[in-house]
C-alpha cells in the first residue's frame, strides 16, 4: 500500500517487478529517516538484470541464499525417523512419461540437459 510508504518502518522491493527499468520503478526518493529498503529475489544471479543500477540503494537482502540477509528458502529438509507410508518406488520399472513444469525456460540449461 503505498500510501502508507511515509510510516513504513522497512520497505519490500521485489527485484523482478522493478528489473526493466530499476530507478524509474523504486519507491520515491529520499526515504523517510530510519526507514530501511530490503532488496528481495527468488530468482538466480543470471536472471537478475540491471543490479549495478540499485548499488547502494538497499540496507538489507532478502533471498533464497544462506549468505543474504534474511534468508528466505524455498523449502527445507528436516530428518525424519518414521517409516514410510508406502514401500519405496521403483523408478526403473516405470514405462510412462511424466509432465514437466518449469519457469525461466532455456533450452540450453544445466536443469534441462540434467532431466
Amino acid at each position: 500500500d503505498r500510501k502508507v510508504y511515509p510510516q513504513a518502518d522497512t520497505v519490500i522491493v521485489h527485484h523482478w517487478d522493478i528489473m526493466s527499468n530499476p530507478k524509474s520503478r523504486l519507491p520515491p526518493s529520499p526515504r523517510p529517516q530510519g526507514q530501511r529498503w530490503i532488496w528481495f529475489n527468488l530468482e538466480p544471479p543470471p536472471n537478475c538484470q540491471h543490479l549495478e543500477a540499485l548499488d547502494r540503494y538497499f540496507n538489507l537482502t532478502m533471498s533464497y541464499r544462506s549468505d543474504s540477509d534474511i534468508f528466505t528458502p524455498y523449502g527445507w529438509l528436516e530428518p525424519w525417523s518414521g517409516q514410510p507410508a508406502h514401500p519405496p518406488l521403483n523408478l526403473s520399472a516405470k514405462t510412462e512419461l511424466v509432465a514437466w513444469a518449469v519457469s525461466n525456460w532455456k533450452p540450453d540449461s544445466a536443469r534441462v540437459r540434467y532431466y
